[in-house]
This record gives C-alpha cells, structure tokens and sequence, in this order.
C-alpha cells in the first residue's frame, strides 16, 4: 500500500504588532477598543434588580400596575422595561419584538415628560454604576456590599437606558424644556410620548403602553387598551397610590380581583420605600418622621405604596369644635329633635 503524504503546512504566521500597524490602523484600534468599553458600560448590561423588580419583569401579564411610593424603585423598574422593549434588548425572548416595535408613555402633563420621562430613558444617573474591585469591570452600586459602602465616593452615574448609538432621530414639542414627541431607533422601534392633558389619539396600533404616575382624563385608559390589541401589548401603570380620577383605582380593583381568582392577565405589584437598598438607613428614618407629622394618610401613601380610600370622609371639612355639640350642654343629654330658627340665632 503506497503512503499517501500530506501537504506541508505553513508555519503559523505571526501577529501584527503595534509597531507594525499605520497610523490609521492604530487610529481605528483605539476607537474600537473605546466603543467596546462604552459598550460594556451601557446601563440596561449592568441594571441589577431587586428580587421584586425581577419578578416584575418576568411577568408576561397583559396588564401590570406597578405601585409605590416614593423612592420605592417603582419609576426605575417600569423605565427599564421600557428601554429593554425598545431596544430589542429584553432578556425574557419572546416579550416584545426585536425590531419595528411602539412604545406609547404617558405622563401627567408635559412637565412631567421632561422632568421624569426623558431623564430616566435618555440621561445619564437612572442607578449608580462602580468598578468591581475583583474583575476591574463596572456594575451597578450595590449598597448592601460593605465594600461599596467604602468605596461610595468613587460610584457614580450610570450612562442613559436607551444608549445614543441607538438613537437614529427625536422629534421635540419643546427641547429646551425635554418636552419629547416622538423618538426613532436605529432598530424600527419607535417611541411617542403624549400629556394626559389633551385627548388620546386614536387609529395607531402599540407594543406597550407606559402610563406614569397619574392621569388628567381617565379615557386614555380604555383608548390605550383598545391600542394593544392588534399586537398582543403590554399596558403597565406605574404610579403612587393616589388619583384625580377613578382609572387607577378601577385597575387597583380588577388587579385584587385577579389575585383572588387566579386570573393572571392583570397583575400588581406593590413596591415599598423601607425596601429600597439604595437609600441610606438614617435617610429613611428621617423621611418617615417628616411623613408621620403630616399624618397616617401620607405615611401609607409615600412609605408603604397603599391606598387611603378606607379613610376619606364623605365630609372632609367636618370639624367636631365647629360643627359638633358638646353632649353635656344637651338638655339629658340628647340630641332635640328640632331646633328652630329662633334657637339657633339665640346660640349664634
């Protein structure tokens, strides 16, 4: 049998070295190297959420209502979600589409765009980032770490939820005030913010529908579900528990009667102040103190992310030293059963 031989291999040829390189080459190597860090760097891969905020963004529920109140987590959490579905970057496949997608946010007026909405989406500092003392790398600030604690001088912002590189235009009402129309992403998604002032437009299709914190007219609430169809949507209101209007509190309601039932196509989450890791132990005891003084109401409210409809009065401006009688100076004691005009001016 004749031995069948193998073509020589040529040795391996060795790696370009820096020296080796053009001036363009190492030009175009250091700007590689910059944007691979940037993109190391960028918020939605170093975002870390609470056992809660994890939950709720596994959730596929149809509808959510994220409640809290303040500093609870409930913005950040809710604003993720927002800035994962539109830039296909959400990490339960499946949740919202990759590509061509609408995203609907709407805020109370458009104070509350500018104030809230685009900061949290397009401006650096929606969580702390630090560099990891063990891999070099960055990652969000984790207060419960003593070794973050030490070293909290040295976090600092993390870069906006939805990157630049991202960004392909934005349409302003009104720049200077961050009053945002509309936002187009490289990838098809498109982002459209709307005051709850005016009336809700109708005649467009969405992925997911944000409404945060409350509402001026109620009817965008059916408008926003009746946009969700077509394409199987998501519609999440995240929001402290109060409202001008009864939208919220009908949700809060169809969410309870869904835990009772098992029915899982609504959902809600409350999310409270004292659980969030972020805020130090003495600023929390401070804020409860402040809220205590101002009343139970408000404390419920700001600290445990709860309704206060079991507390209002039919009459809330009933006083007993204006409008009560002392039992005492009631003849036995009892209510009469008429006073006449003459009985009243005589105690006027």
């Amino acid at each position: 049998m004749s031995s069948r031989k193998h073509p020589p291999v040529p040795p391996p040829q060795p790696l370009p070295t820096i020296s080796s390189l053009s001036g363009y080459q190492i030009e175009e190597l250091k700007s590689l190297q910059s944007e691979l860090s940037e993109r190391r760097m960028e918020a939605l891969r170093l975002y870390s959420p609470t056992p809660k905020q994890l939950e709720y963004h596994q959730d596929p529920a149809s509808e959510i209502l994220v409640l809290g109140g303040n500093r609870s987590g409930k913005s950040l959490c809710t604003f993720v979600e927002d800035a994962w579905a539109a830039t296909g970057t959400h990490p339960v496949e499946g949740k919202y589409p990759k590509e061509g997608g609408t995203l609907v946010i709407i805020g109370a007026n458009w104070k509350h765009i500018g104030l809230v909405v685009v900061p949290y989406l397009f401006k650096a500092g929606a969580f702390k980032i630090i560099k990891d003392k063990t891999t070099g790398q960055w990652r969000a600030f984790n207060p419960m770490l003593l070794g973050d604690i030490e070293r909290q001088s040295q976090a600092k912002p993390a870069p906006p939820l939805i990157p630049p590189r991202l960004i392909k235009s934005m349409s302003w009402l009104l720049k200077s005030a961050g009053y945002l129309n509309s936002c187009e992403l490289v990838n098809g998604w498109t982002i459209n913010c709307f005051s709850s002032e005016g009336d809700p437009p109708q005649g467009f299709k969405a992925h997911r529908v944000h409404i945060d914190e409350d509402l001026n007219n109620e009817q965008w609430v059916p408008e926003m579900q009746a946009r969700l169809a077509d394409k199987k949507g998501k519609l999440n209101w995240s929001a402290m528990p109060h409202s001008k209007n009864d939208a919220l509190i009908g949700l809060n309601e169809r969410a309870e009667r869904a835990e009772e039932t098992g029915n899982k196509d609504i959902k809600r989450y409350v999310l409270r102040f004292l659980d969030n890791p972020h805020i130090e132990e003495n600023e929390k005891r401070k804020m409860l103190e402040r809220w205590s003084a101002i009343g139970d109401d408000v404390l419920r409210q700001r600290s445990e992310g709860e309704f206060t409809t079991d507390s209002i009065l039919v009459y809330p401006n009933f006083n007993m030293s204006v409008h009560g009688y002392c039992r005492s100076t009631l003849e036995h004691g009892q209510v009469p059963e008429k006073i006449g005009r003459a009985s009243c001016r005589e105690r006027v």
